[in-house]
């Protein structure tokens, strides 16, 4: 059992039918994410027996970790570097969640691109974060029809998972519009390869219940901040021009407010809500929570952690999407341990002739300048989008 390697992975062709394995990778790394893109890269010598397999259009890959799946998804770009005996190829393995940024949320998906209605036409959706996604998914998915463009995509049973959030769709992507209400709403979403297409489902986080520190050595480096509330207070200015707008509020974050001796309003325009229809207070109501939710006290936390006798990751250890509770600062005779709990949003698995190493991260925050701007692009990108959507 001890030559049993921590990571498998196997390759297919655009029809899912299997290739082989790589056992032998120069490098190999993985980096699911909670909500967010996940990522793979894989390296091997030019002359690997898979080389030219990995560079086919629509070859895919299948990579398990201690026998949980970590990512699955297409090869979309090929590198090639070196020389000789030393060329290397590096194959990007994009993880098939991509499936949630790829397709659009028309406003009428069963009518034709005719009948998607003036601009005040919206596909709005209200009830538990699992229920309005899925819902989302399978009506979007419905107007692809079948053939040989896509891979089948199957939607898992619905177990109404989440809490209540309130989306509105006019050909925007699906990410764009209901990954942020479904990460307020507590949950996670995965899209995996099955033995017949792609399978769309979304799990439940947990709490670990240790907390992480350096005495215990499991933090091996930390950097956070803590920044004010910047809204407390929202109004909410539905339907209707001038004197006929339609608002309510204010509706108040009375924690910030009492802990911060501080009063922030911000009105937002949410003329897409109309008050003749039977749901609307309680669309109000989500979408106020919504501004307050983003304008609240924000900690920013990037927390590296190694794996111990008592955490590691995997199995019955942590997940991403798992809430960890971190030391920032142990007890003294003064003042009690300085803790912050968070979600681990992502986790590094790497495989190579060094053997494997797994880095979970806790927290959005990072110093990697490159990460930081691809963000802030994907911000705007998000934010350009919806404009021309509306």
């Amino acid at each position: 059992m001890d030559n049993v390697e921590p990571f498998d992975v196997q390759l297919f062709d655009k029809d899912l039918s299997p290739i082989g394995w790589v056992g032998d990778p120069e490098l190999l790394n993985v980096t699911p994410r909670h909500n967010q893109q996940p990522s793979a890269r894989l390296t091997v010598p030019a002359d690997h027996r898979y080389a030219r397999a990995l560079a086919a259009p629509g070859t895919r890959a299948v990579v398990r970790h201690q026998d949980e799946h970590a990512t699955s998804g297409p090869v979309r770009l090929v590198r090639s570097t070196g020389a000789g005996d030393t060329r290397m190829m590096t194959f990007e393995i994009t993880d098939d969640w991509r499936l949630l940024t790829r397709l659009l949320g028309w406003p009428n998906p069963t009518g034709s691109i005719t009948q998607q209605g003036d601009d005040g036409a919206y596909d709005v959706r209200s009830g538990a974060a699992e229920t309005v996604l899925k819902a989302f998914l399978t009506a979007n998915l419905a107007r692809l029809g079948a053939g040989t463009h896509h891979l089948p995509v199957t939607i898992a049973p619905d177990q109404g998972r989440g809490a209540s959030i309130d989306v509105q769709m006019r050909m925007h992507p699906l990410a764009d519009r209901v990954l942020p209400a479904i990460d307020q709403a507590g949950i996670g979403v995965t899209v995996r390869q099955g033995p017949t297409g792609l399978v769309v489902d979304c799990y439940e986080p947990t709490q670990w219940p240790l907390n992480l520190s350096e005495d215990g050595g499991s933090l091996i480096a930390s950097d956070w901040s803590l920044a004010a509330p910047e809204v407390t207070r929202v109004i909410v200015m539905a339907d209707g021009e001038g004197e006929a707008r339609v608002m309510r509020g204010p509706f108040v974050n009375t924690d910030a407010e009492t802990a911060y001796r501080d009063v922030i309003e911000r009105a937002i325009d949410a003329r897409d809500l109309k008050s003749t229809e039977l749901d609307f207070e309680t669309r109000v109501a989500a979408r106020a929570a919504e501004a307050l939710a983003a304008g609240a006290a924000k900690a920013g936390l990037a927390v590296r952690l190694a794996e111990t006798d008592t955490f590691r990751y995997g199995g019955d250890g942590v997940h991403v999407g798992d809430r960890v509770t971190v030391e920032l600062a142990p007890a003294t005779d003064d003042a009690a341990a300085l803790l912050h709990t968070d979600v681990l949003r992502e986790a590094t698995l790497t495989w190579g002739r060094d053997g494997a190493v797994v880095t979970p991260t806790v927290g959005d925050r990072d110093g990697d300048t490159e990460r930081i701007f691809t963000r802030a692009l994907a911000v705007l990108a998000r934010r350009y989008r919806d404009l021309a959507g509306d």
